[in-house]
C-alpha cells in the first residue's frame, strides 16, 4: 500500500471521526438552538472537538478539554448542563476503553446522570466492559440497538456485532462468530465507514475464525487491508489480535524473520501506547518462537524480562491479572522445555481450571492441549487421554484446526500415539474420531515441514527494519530501480540489492511490490526523507548538450 493511498485511509477515517461527533451532539444542538446563550454554543462546540480527538490520535487532548468543560457547566441551565455532562462521562468511558481499563469504563458508565439516558453509544460500551470482564449473563441481557440502521447509530450497532462475534469466538460458537463479524463488515462498508476502527476491530475477529478453521490465506488478508488502521487508532485488543494472527501466519509457513519482525513491531507500539497486555503478549508470542527453536535459555531470559515489565508498568486490577496470568502460562511452556514437565502440569492446571470458571472456552482449549503435552511428558497417559479425548471431540464438532498446529512437539508425539490406537479403537464414537484427527496430524505435518527448512535461523528481539532499508523501499515504492536509487543513497547497485535481501527476509516477501506493501501496512514509509538521485528530476546542462550533438550528428 502506497503512502498516498495510507494518506487517503486517514483522510477518511477523519471524516467519518467528524461525523460520529457531530451526530453525538445533533439532539442537543436542536436543543439549544432556541437559546441565545453564548456558553451553551460555546460548550457545543468543545464537545464536539472532544468527540472528534477521542476518536483520533489526540486522546489526551480530549481528556484535558472534556476536564474543562465539566468547570463551565454551571454556567447553563440544568438540563443542558447533564446533557452534556453525560457527554463527558461517554468520552471518558471511550478513553477507558482505549486505555485498557473495563473496570474504570463501568465505573464512568456508572454515574447518574446516564442512568436515564438512551444512548446507543453508551449501550455498546457497556456491552464492551461486560465482554472484558467475562462477565456473560450481563452481556447476554443488554438489548442491542434499534434494529433499523441510521447514521447516529451505525457504529454503535456495528461495535454491538463485532463485540458479540468475539464473546461468540471466545465461547467456540466459531459459526456465530462468523455471521456476526461478517455482518459487522458489510454494515461497515454500506454505511461508508468501511476504513474505520470499528470495521477493523470486525476484520479482526472474522480474522481469528478464518485462521482457527486453517484459512491462514483469508486471516491474513483480513488484517493487512485492516492494518494501518489498527496500528494508528486500534484498542487493544484489536491490536492483540492483528499483531499475533500475522506472526503465527507467518511462523506456519517458516517465515521466522517475518514473525520476529511483526511481534517486535506489535511490541513498540503497545510501548509507544503505555498499554502493557499488548507488550506482554508480544513477548509471550516470542518465547512460543524461542521454545520450538530450542532457544531455551534465551526463552528462559524473555520470561524474566517479562516479570520485569508487568513489576515497572503495572496496569488495572483486572489487567494485571491477566498478565500474571500471561506470565505463568510462558514460564509453563519454558519448564516444560527445561525438562521439568511437573512445574508445567502445576501451572497449566491452575490456568485450565480459571478458564472453564470463566467460560473462556477458547482459551481454555489451548491451554488443554499444551497441559495434555505436559501430562504425556510425566507419565500421566490416563489423564493426557481424557484430555485429548474431549479436545477432539469439541474440535470435530466445531471445526477446529489451528490451535492443533500451534500446540507444542509434546502434544504432537502424543496426537501420533492417539491416531495407532484410535485405528483398534472398539468404540464407534472414538472411531469416528479418526478422519478429522488424520486432517489434524496433516496440518500439523505442514507447519512442521516449513520449520525444518529454516536450519540456521537467529532470532534477535530488536529486529527491525534498519534506516537505510526503509528508505531504499521508500525509493522503490516511487518505481525505481536498483540502479536509480543507488544513486540517490550514493551507494552501489550491489549494496542495494544487499538491503533488500534483508528487508524481504524480515517482511516475508518474495516480490519487490510485496516488500513495500507490506511494510507500508506495517507503518514503515511514514516519515521516511529520502534524497533523490541526481539525474532524477530534468536532464543536467551537460547531459541535454551532449544528446542534442548526438541528434545533430545524426541528422547530418
Amino acid at each position: 500500500m502506497t503512502g498516498r493511498a495510507l494518506e487517503t485511509k486517514d483522510i477518511h477515517a477523519s471524516r467519518i471521526y467528524r461525523r460520529t461527533a457531530e451526530i453525538a451532539v445533533r439532539r442537543d444542538e436542536t436543543s439549544d438552538a432556541s437559546s441565545a446563550q453564548a456558553p451553551a454554543r460555546a460548550i457545543r462546540a468543545r464537545v464536539v472537538r472532544a468527540w472528534r480527538w477521542i476518536l483520533g490520535p489526540k486522546q489526551q487532548e480530549a481528556l484535558d478539554l472534556a476536564a474543562s468543560i465539566m468547570h463551565e457547566l454551571h454556567r447553563l441551565h440544568r438540563t443542558s448542563a447533564e446533557r452534556y455532562r453525560a457527554h463527558v462521562h461517554l468520552i471518558r468511558a471511550v478513553d477507558r476503553a482505549l486505555s485498557d481499563d473495563p473496570e474504570g469504563l463501568l465505573l464512568e458508565l456508572d454515574d447518574p446522570v446516564l442512568a436515564g439516558l438512551q444512548n446507543d453509544l453508551a449501550q455498546t460500551l457497556l456491552r464492551f466492559g461486560y465482554w472484558r470482564l467475562g462477565r456473560w449473563p450481563e452481556l447476554y441481557e443488554l438489548p442491542m440497538t434499534s434494529r433499523a440502521v441510521s447514521a447516529s447509530n451505525a457504529v454503535a450497532r456495528t461495535l454491538d456485532l463485532t463485540i458479540l462475534a468475539a464473546a461468540a469466538l471466545e465461547r467456540l460458537q466459531l459459526a456465530t462468530a462468523s455471521r456476526f463479524a461478517a455482518d459487522a463488515m458489510a454494515l461497515a462498508n454500506s454505511c461508508g465507514f468501511g476504513s474505520s476502527i470499528a470495521a477493523a476491530s470486525a476484520a479482526a475477529v472474522l480474522a481469528s475464525v478464518r485462521y482457527e478453521l486453517g484459512y491462514l490465506d483469508r486471516a491474513e488478508e483480513l488484517v493487512l487491508s485492516h492494518l494501518p488502521i489498527i496500528r494508528a487508532e486500534g484498542t487493544p485488543d484489536v491490536a492483540i489480535r492483528g499483531y499475533t494472527l500475522l506472526s503465527r501466519i507467518a511462523q506456519h509457513r517458516g517465515q521466522h524473520k517475518h514473525a520476529a519482525f511483526v511481534l517486535n513491531e506489535g511490541q513498540h507500539l503497545g510501548e509507544r501506547r503505555s498499554c502493557a497486555r499488548v507488550v506482554l503478549t508480544m513477548m509471550a508470542e516470542r518465547v512460543n518462537m524461542l521454545v520450538a527453536h530450542d532457544a531455551v535459555a534465551r526463552a528462559r531470559q524473555e520470561v524474566s524480562a517479562m516479570r520485569d515489565y508487568a513489576r515497572t508498568h503495572p496496569s488495572p486490577a483486572p489487567v494485571d491479572d491477566e498478565i500474571v496470568r500471561l506470565c505463568d502460562v510462558a514460564d509453563a511452556r519454558v519448564a516444560l522445555a527445561e525438562g521439568s514437565p511437573t512445574h508445567a502440569v502445576l501451572i497449566l492446571g491452575r490456568m485450565l481450571r480459571f478458564a472453564e470458571d470463566a467460560k473462556l472456552r477458547h482459551t481454555a482449549f489451548r491451554i488443554a492441549l499444551e497441559l495434555m503435552g505436559a501430562l504425556s511428558a510425566t507419565g500421566e497417559q490416563k489423564l493426557a487421554d481424557r484430555l485429548i479425548n474431549r479436545a477432539l471431540q469439541k474440535g470435530e464438532r466445531i471445526g477446529m484446526l489451528q490451535s492443533w498446529a500451534d500446540a507444542g512437539p509434546a502434544c504432537g508425539s502424543h496426537l501420533a500415539r492417539v491416531a495407532e490406537r484410535l485405528q483398534q479403537a472398539a468404540s464407534p464414537r472414538l472411531s469416528a474420531l479418526g478422519p478429522y484427527l488424520r486432517t489434524v496430524l496433516a496440518h500439523r505435518e505442514t507447519s512442521e515441514a516449513a520449520n525444518r527448512r529454516i536450519t540456521h535461523f537467529t532470532l534477535r528481539a530488536s529486529e527491525r527494519l534498519s534506516a537505510r532499508e526503509r528508505a531504499v523501499l521508500a525509493l522503490v515504492a516511487r518505481g525505481q530501480s536498483n540502479k536509480r536509487v543507488a544513486r540517490a543513497l550514493n551507494v552501489t547497485p550491489e549494496t542495494i540489492k544487499s538491503h533488500l535481501k534483508r528487508a524481504f527476509i524480515k517482511l516475508g516477501a518474495k516480490t519487490r511490490a510485496e516488500a513495500v506493501s507490506r511494510a507500508a501496512d506495517l507503518g514503515q514509509l511514514i516519515g521516511v526523507i529520502v534524497p533523490t538521485a541526481p539525474d532524477a528530476g530534468r536532464m543536467s546542462a551537460s547531459a541535454f548538450q551532449a544528446r542534442e550533438a548526438r541528434v545533430a550528428t545524426f541528422r547530418r
